[in-house]
């Protein structure tokens, strides 16, 4: 079971509509691999985490437990942001 309530979104304005932080998967629900990228995040996410609004985070990145990420930064693909870091 995932630790993420997942939201779908037809339209792009409803990301913005909540003034909250949004986790953007863009996936095709027929490809194997979307689906295990998404698993892997899933398992790898860490709720104590804060990250900002504007914040990008590439496939195979792991943001660890009590990290905080600020406003508008680009977290790069494959990268490993230790625990209680802030960027």
């Amino acid at each position: 079971m995932s630790k993420i309530k997942w939201l779908s979104v037809d339209d792009p304005k409803e990301i913005y509509q909540n003034n909250q932080t949004s986790i953007v998967f863009k996936h095709s629900p027929r490809c194997i691999i979307s689906r295990i990228v998404l698993k892997k995040f899933e398992y790898d996410y860490a709720p104590s985490s804060k990250i900002d609004i504007g914040t990008v985070i590439m496939p195979n990145s792991v943001v660890m437990a009590n990290s905080k990420i600020g406003l508008g930064c680009i977290i790069n693909t494959s990268s490993s942001i230790d625990h209680d870091c802030i960027i």
